[in-house]
């Protein structure tokens, strides 16, 4: 039965990272690329290329590579995942989860004579 359940948490977890928004449950997860972020909001270009702003407020939780975090750990060009809620008529943020930006390799040098 735990190789079953295992099994499809994994497929869930692998959809959930190929679809740049799902909702269910009056939530919405958010994936893209931040924006712009302040104290009162963060905005997203999502995959699909769209811009998503979700209202930030003292009850959204951050977490960078696994570990808590805050907005000010934030940047824009980081990559994030974005759990929401609905309420009056706007999407707030429940979870915000982010990792270290992606930096472009430095081109090697060969060898000089």
């Amino acid at each position: 039965m735990r190789k079953g359940f295992g099994l499809a948490a994994l497929l869930a977890a692998a959809l959930s990272w190929q679809a740049p928004a799902l909702a269910h449950g009056g939530s919405e997860h958010l994936m893209g690329t931040v924006k712009a972020v302040d104290d009162q909001s963060l905005t997203v270009d999502t995959k699909n290329r769209k811009e998503a702003k979700v209202k930030v407020d003292a009850d959204t939780k951050f977490e960078k590579s696994g570990q808590p975090a805050t907005a000010k750990d934030l940047s824009v060009g980081d990559r994030v995942v974005v759990h929401t809620r609905s309420g009056k008529g706007r999407q707030t943020a429940v979870l915000v989860k982010f990792g270290p930006q992606k930096t472009a390799e430095a081109p090697k040098q060969g060898h000089q004579h």
